[in-house]
């Protein structure tokens, strides 16, 4: 996944937080990363696996992420 932001001249780091929902509304993986406000991006590996190291079955889910606590848009993605 990769989050973009907007670049601000502050020096504290930004905390960008994804997650991945199940259609149904389960969260079924996240994670945070703290990332520089210099860069403007954070860039987030993801091994399509639940929180026990299970690799998620086929179908679709929703995911967002977080930049200091405010909503990015929710997208749709399909795993096949």
């Amino acid at each position: 996944f990769v989050t973009v932001f907007p670049v601000t001249d502050g020096t504290a780091d930004r905390q960008v937080q994804t997650e991945v929902f199940s259609i149904s509304g389960s969260r079924v993986w996240h994670t945070t990363v703290s990332v520089p406000s210099s860069v403007g991006f954070s860039a987030v590996q993801w091994e399509l696996t639940d929180y026990a190291g299970n690799r998620l079955p086929r179908g679709v889910y929703l995911y967002r992420s977080k930049v200091d606590n405010k909503e990015t848009s929710t997208h749709k993605m399909v795993i096949l």
